[in-house]
């Protein structure tokens, strides 16, 4: 019997990364998700990820403009 992952369990934002066609990881960008991650949170690093993926743009460029504007507005969580 598999067990379900509890709704409140996030999902990660480097398997997020690589299942959602962003491409493969490599140390550099996993380097600056790990920042983003350390600097706000893995729920707003993985809200701007999934913007990004409805908006069709899947690169990690997008992904970071997002993370600014918001870092720019003192946001911290989603």
């Amino acid at each position: 019997e598999v067990e379900e992952a509890p709704a409140c369990e996030s999902i990660n934002p480097f398997v997020f990364f690589e299942q959602n066609g962003f491409g493969a990881i490599g140390s550099y960008i996993s380097e600056k998700i790990s920042t983003w991650i350390d600097d706000t949170s893995e729920a707003l690093v993985l809200e701007a990820m999934k913007i990004a993926v409805e908006n069709g743009v899947k690169t990690w460029k997008y992904v970071e403009t997002i993370l600014r504007d918001w870092a720019d507005k003192g946001y911290q969580t989603v």
